[in-house]
């Protein structure tokens, strides 16, 4: 049996009734980018649709960046001469900086999404140095990697903003802090939040590593280049936007080197002339980056601050280990806690099924799933026939085993996308999430049956034999019940139905 957690990333989302997304504008030119099939004219055309996609794109291609030597007048010709990769780029480069614009006024907010900028002109410098087949891609999937921070932020507000100001100012290890306090890190809720908007895996499989590059070699080499590409990006980031800039330049020098075998010379090259790309490209989105230092300066900084890093670097990162070892093991711990107490909350003693109170809340929360997807879902109520007889006869004890092993003869018969409860005495439910009354009925005349040749153990050679009656209601896409208790009471009719039938049966 599969339960399906509350904690989990989509969940987590559509709790979410103003999480950002991208414009229905922006969706159709990717589609008609991404199809193969559309010419450089019919998606020209349909940006000239909207003024602002026209100004935009015009902008960026008239700008210092791309040098073209005449002035470019039309979409059409912007199209032609920039590709339509890189006219994808800006699109949803343009509009996801729009979006971060207009997620909050918050100035801390304001400062990480000029990072995550910076770091996006630093993930395509990088990507154009080493001759990435995509830079384009490389900007964008840079852009995007901290976006998770905007569904923390709807989910915990407050106690996020702080972490936020932890990360920015002293620049703390933020998923560390995440860990401490929340289930998931923002790079499992950005990939979630990518995922829900419809992206591509090549733009959201890097979020997911941008920390932590641990599992990405099992990725496809292209993605996996990206994700090194990504996770260098973000060490950039730290460069000019955090306090440590000294620590985070050796930080990225070592791994450049490992990764890309860049030199110390190199890196140093790299970033001196990297200040006026990066202000360049944010006034190309009409994004301003206030109080960006140059390179040479931090290099000043940091040359200064060397003798004292070289005593506490180990050290530090020794403690940071500990903590963060310490953080993981703590959060381990408590989940299992979490986890016991809950199944044994939501479990029956005697069959091992799950209980009447977990039955409710479970069957609110998928017919609600049933309701907004428009999916599926079916509901057998099973009563075991002359079950008092039973217990007269052989006593309640053997009664209570009877029960427990039909507990386990469920468990094994229904699939793992299924959950059976022990709703009361004598009757079990079997709950079906996307899956038709023909499903349903199939699944229940093989548990019918199984029981009914199943012989149950009493005394040598003196088995038990017993039968069942079950009463199936099947929601269908269209919606044909109103509440859950409709449900319910449809199954237990239908149920009535087949014991008054004769029993041993199953009705719809």
């Amino acid at each position: 049996m599969t339960e399906l957690k509350a904690t989990d990333p989509q969940i987590l989302l559509d709790r979410i009734d103003d999480l950002p997304a991208l414009s229905p504008v922006v969706n159709k030119v990717l589609t008609l980018i991404n199809d193969g099939e559309s010419n450089s004219r019919q998606v020209a055309d349909f940006i000239q649709n909207d003024a602002s996609l026209t100004s935009r794109i015009l902008k960026v291609v008239n700008s210092a960046f791309y040098g073209f030597n005449q002035k470019i007048t039309t979409v059409n010709q912007a199209v032609v001469l920039l590709g339509m990769q890189t006219v994808r780029s800006i699109i949803l480069s343009a509009s996801i900086i729009d979006m971060l614009k207009n997620a909050d006024t918050m100035l801390d907010l304001k400062r990480l999404w000029e990072r995550s900028l910076f770091s996006a002109v630093a993930g395509r410098k990088m990507a154009r140095k080493i001759e990435h087949p995509n830079p384009e891609e490389t900007f964008i999937a840079c852009l995007l990697m901290d976006v998770g921070m905007l569904a923390q932020l709807h989910l915990h507000n407050g106690t996020y903003q702080t972490i936020m100001a932890g990360e920015l100012h002293q620049g703390e290890d933020i998923v560390v802090a995440e860990s401490r306090a929340f289930e998931f890190s923002h790079e499992k809720l950005g990939e979630a939040m990518l995922q829900k908007w419809g992206l591509p895996e090549v733009l959201w499989i890097p979020v997911r590593y941008h920390h932590d590059l641990s599992g990405c070699e099992s990725e496809a080499e292209e993605i996996g280049l990206l994700c090194q590409l990504v996770f260098l990006a973000r060490l950039a980031g730290r460069i000019f936007f955090s306090p440590k800039g000294g620590m985070a330049i050796r930080d990225f020098k070592a791994v450049s080197k490992s990764l890309l075998e860049m030199s110390p010379d190199h890196v140093d090259e790299f970033f001196r002339s990297i200040k006026e790309e990066a202000l360049e490209v944010a006034q190309q989105y009409g994004f301003g980056i206030t109080n960006l230092r140059s390179y040479t300066e931090i290099l000043d900084e940091a040359n200064q601050e060397l003798t004292e890093l070289n005593l506490t670097y180990e050290r530090m990162n020794r403690e940071l280990r500990e903590a963060k070892q310490e953080a993981e093991d703590l959060s381990r711990k408590l989940r299992e806690a979490n986890e016991i107490l809950q199944q044994m909350a939501r479990v029956d003693n005697l069959t091992g099924l799950y209980n009447r109170r977990y039955h409710d809340e479970y069957l609110e929360r998928e017919f609600e799933r049933s309701r907004r997807y428009r999916r599926h879902l079916s509901y057998a109520l099973i009563d075991i026939d002359h079950f008092k007889s039973v217990n007269d006869t052989y006593g309640h004890q053997q009664g209570d085993a009877i029960l427990k092993e039909i507990g386990q003869k469920l468990t094994s018969l229904i699939r793992s996308s299924d959950m059976a409860f022990r709703y009361g005495g004598e009757e079990i439910v079997v709950i079906m999430p996307e899956t038709d009354l023909e499903g349903a009925m199939s699944l229940g005349e093989r548990i019918r049956l199984d029981i009914e040749r199943h012989e149950f153990t009493y005394m040598p050679g003196k088995p038990i034999h017993i039968t069942v009656s079950i009463g199936i209601a099947s929601k269908d896409p269209k919606g044909s019940f109103e509440s859950p208790n409709d449900l319910v009471e449809t199954a237990d009719q239908c149920l009535y139905r087949a014991k008054h039938g004769g029993r041993n049966r199953i009705c719809s």
